[in-house]
């Protein structure tokens, strides 16, 4: 409708009522009986009884619109999401919907175990001192890894907002911010709970805790926000077991 010259809509009734458009699709490639790879290559739009008023049609090859996709090999990783929690608003093994304003913020890099791998960068805060941002490694189509970073120095009070929904995204309980992981989950889902001197962040002076959730692999680094280096810390690190697993399985044969 965008396209319709100015001029154009003297022709539309108002209401809409009698006006209709036709959609022609052709189906390029599909994944797993689920994920259908489309082109719309036409559309008509109709008025009154059936009267053509205007015709878009798409002049590329259908297979060469979906090459240039973000998400050019589809939905390849036949992994399950997790639905049990978000974490800001994500899901582990989520498709990336590729709607076109990924396309700012996420690369493609070479495959692996076959499956195209696209990066993506998803700013939280951002100051002359430091910032909070999203790391997202989409595997096959599926968001496989997320991370929470940190660089640089942050504010104490976006500090205490970002960790309020981190606790509030992973049912956190308050003690969790003293240090007492006893009851470290509310509805006592959590298990596997570890806490190492195993570091995600070089310059990083704390212990890492590290649990499973929903079948998610968590690990969290308390000195991430308290550090001022300008090196990237990572505060959350969000993994799908099924896809640690798939990567180890591949690994190994």
């Amino acid at each position: 409708i965008s396209k319709i010259p100015i001029n154009g809509f003297s022709d539309f009734d108002l209401s809409f009522k009698d006006t209709k458009a036709i959609y022609s699709f052709e189906i390029v490639k599909a994944q797993h009986t689920m994920f259908l790879q489309a082109v719309i290559k036409q559309i008509d739009i109709y008025q009154g009884k059936g009267d053509l008023v205007y015709s878009f049609k798409e002049k590329r090859k259908p297979i060469d619109v979906v090459n240039n996709r973000l998400l050019s090999d589809g939905y390849s990783l036949d992994l399950t999401p997790v639905h049990s929690f978000n974490f800001f608003g994500r899901r582990v093994l989520d498709p990336l919907y590729d709607l076109g304003f990924h396309n700012d913020v996420c690369e493609k890099q070479q495959s692996l175990f076959n499956h195209q791998v696209v990066n993506c960068h998803y700013e939280y805060f951002s100051s002359d001192e430091g910032a909070v941002f999203f790391d997202v490694m989409v595997v096959g189509g599926k968001m496989a890894e997320i991370r929470l970073n940190v660089t640089g120095k942050i504010p104490q009070d976006t500090q205490q907002q970002i960790m309020q929904l981190v606790m509030n995204d992973l049912k956190l309980k308050p003690a969790f911010l003293s240090g007492d992981y006893s009851t470290l989950i509310k509805d006592r889902r959590a298990k596997n709970i570890k806490k190492s001197i195993k570091k995600l962040n070089k310059d990083a002076s704390g212990h890492v805790l590290s649990w499973e959730y929903f079948g998610v692999l968590i690990r969290y680094d308390s000195s991430a926000l308290k550090l001022e280096s300008k090196a990237i810390r990572t505060l959350v690190e969000l993994k799908g077991k099924t896809w640690d697993d798939y990567q180890k399985k591949q690994k190994g044969s």
